[in-house]
């Protein structure tokens, strides 16, 4: 469930997959041997609802990565002042 929700884009589906499996062969071999199958049922649950939380991340949320123009403004007002700066300095031998 935590992949699903960090930025790992389809990375996410392979526990989600693993969960859905074992969570299949746990809930098949606790009716098998007639064991209540609630813990089976829960995992189930939990990996059905990581699953659509991951292909909802996928298909909706848009990982862009944005140059902020405010930013790159003072690094460049930055750069000019420090060489300026730079000139400024008289260095006596």
């Amino acid at each position: 469930m935590v992949l699903s929700v960090l930025p790992f884009g389809s990375i996410a589906f392979i526990p989600v997959a693993a969960g859905l499996i074992f969570g299949i062969l746990a809930w098949k071999a606790d009716k098998k041997l007639g064991r209540s199958t609630g813990l089976a049922k829960f995992i189930l649950i939990l990996g059905i609802a990581g699953l659509g939380l991951s292909l909802y991340r996928v298909a909706f949320d848009k990982n862009i990565v944005e140059e902020d123009q405010e930013i790159i403004r003072n690094e460049e007002e930055s750069l000019e002042d420090a060489k300026k700066e730079l000139e400024d300095i008289e260095i006596d031998e």
